[in-house]
């Protein structure tokens, strides 16, 4: 049997609330009606008393000049009015007041008893449109929470509160089934699993690496759903539309005006395994990497594209990688000191074949063994022309420079991890992160700066700031440099 899904639930329970409201709204309609039948009564009797005491003074109205007979006989009659006439209008008015709750009562039951037949053809059509996908499921979460906490507050809830309830639910029904029916116009064909180069992927849709939370600003701005997308942002545009409602949302790649052109600077000289996911723990790298893909949409920030095939042939480990991008800096820029420092500058989402493009070396190694070589070569020059819109000259010099900057870093001996931009984001505030002392880099948790962290081995750090530190061992420089000369 099929479990209920949350929707249904939540279907059942404005359905209970509704039929118990409409029950109520009735009990209170007929004690109204019953109790406006009695004052109905009470002024039809008093008013009767009224007449007849006016007709007995009409009757011996003649005595009136008379002072003491007229007086003797008038006064109890005219009481007898005044009375009946008070208890007449205290009637009429009790009555009216009546009448009005019973036309209230049944406006309400009827109005329940109509929300309750919607509400029923609503969950109907829950079942045409099939599973609630995940935007519909988190835009239903608020609404759910709400008609449960309605349903156990069944002494204080209010037949409005039921009502709204019972309204939000059928709109969201008519919201959802909207969207899927624009889902069905506009919706393409899901792209083939083997690699999309750029250009196709700019003419015919190209993907935006944003978080949920902008989802619905880029359907009001014109983005296209593909709900066949599978995991992360499944938004995306066209070439042939205006892209300028989407510039802050599209890959950089595809933006009217671009960052700064990428360096892909290889890994500075002896600070290869310093990294992020090497030095640290697996709960804390995941906690890093999984917030940065959660904030692209589990999409390359550089081309929106994810899975996409590698310059070595083979795919990615997930659909999107998390890459570190560092800078290297040396105590005026003199690399003889020996110490220099290697900045954390940030961390990007990127799709493996863009991937790729920042670690060519590594990339054409692995292609080298299957022979594959020209071709990753190839692919890698080709995709960093189109990340940085250059041309094959351009690049030729862009990278030749990255080159000078990688064998200036050649005399140093010694980096200080510089976190400090780790530590000033948002996601890390109530983050501890866990150095591995003995990790496979062999990197020192005292030269880590930037970033307070407990060490695997119980040892805590605080943060330090990474000249400072610099300043601190390049005083002890010689007694360093004669350490590390020993075998």
């Amino acid at each position: 049997m099929t479990k209920p899904s949350d929707i249904d639930i939540a279907f059942d329970r404005v359905a209970a609330m509704l039929r118990t409201a409409g029950t109520q709204a009735g009990v209170d309609e007929r004690d109204a009606k019953e109790r406006a039948r009695a004052a109905v009564a009470e002024f039809n009797g008093s008013n009767a008393r009224r007449r007849s005491a006016a007709r007995r003074i009409a009757q011996y109205e003649f005595l009136r000049p008379l002072p003491l007979l007229g007086a003797a006989v008038l006064s109890p009659l005219e009481f007898d009015f005044a009375e009946a006439d008070r208890t007449a209008r205290s009637a009429r008015g009790r009555a009216e007041r009546l009448l009005r709750r019973v036309e209230e009562a049944t406006l309400v039951r009827r109005e329940l008893g109509r929300l309750l037949a919607r509400s029923e053809r609503a969950h109907a059509a829950c079942a045409h449109l099939g599973p609630a996908p995940l935007f519909v499921r988190q835009t239903f979460e608020p609404l759910g929470s709400g008609i449960a906490s309605l349903l156990r507050r069944s002494e204080t809830r209010r037949v409005e509160d039921v009502r709204k309830s019972a309204v939000g639910l059928i709109e969201f029904v008519q919201g959802w089934a909207t969207a899927a029916a624009r889902i069905e116009t506009e919706a393409v064909r899901p792209p083939p699993s083997t690699a999309v180069t750029l250009r196709t992927a700019g003419t015919e849709r190209i993907w935006l690496p944003i978080p949920w939370n902008r989802r619905r600003e880029a359907i009001a701005a014109g983005a296209k759903v593909d709900m066949s997308a599978g995991k992360g942002s499944d938004l995306f545009v066209t070439g042939t539309q205006d892209l300028r409602p989407f510039q802050r949302m599209l890959p950089l790649m595809h933006r009217a005006r671009r960052p700064e052109p990428f360096a892909f600077p290889p890994i500075a000289a002896k600070a290869a395994g310093q990294n992020l996911w090497t030095l640290f723990d697996k709960s804390t790298w995941d906690h890093v990497r999984t917030t940065n893909y959660a904030r692209s949409g589990y999409r390359c920030v550089l081309c929106g594209e994810q899975n996409t095939r590698a310059a070595d042939g083979g795919s990615g480990r997930g659909p999107v990688d998390a890459h570190e991008v560092w800078s290297w800096s040396m105590p005026d820029d003199d690399p003889s000191v020996g110490i220099g420092i290697q900045r954390l500058e940030r961390i990007m989402t990127l799709c493996p074949a863009c991937h790729a493009c920042f670690h060519a070396s590594n990339a054409t190694t692995r292609a080298r063994r299957d022979a594959r070589f020209e071709e990753a070569a190839a692919f890698i020059r080709e995709r960093q022309m189109d990340i940085n819109g250059m041309s094959p000259e351009e690049l030729d010099v862009h990278l030749a420079r990255s080159a000078e900057e990688w064998n200036r870093t050649r005399g140093v001996d010694r980096w200080i991890l510089d976190l400090s931009h780790l530590a000033a984001q948002d996601y890390m505030a109530d983050t501890d992160p866990v150095f591995l002392a003995g990790n496979a880099a062999g990197f020192a948790p005292e030269d880590v700066a930037g970033i307070a962290f407990t060490a695997d081995d119980g040892r805590r750090f605080p943060a330090r700031d990474a000249q400072a530190l610099q300043h601190s061992l390049l005083e002890d420089a010689p007694r360093l440099r004669l350490a590390w000369s020993r075998p």
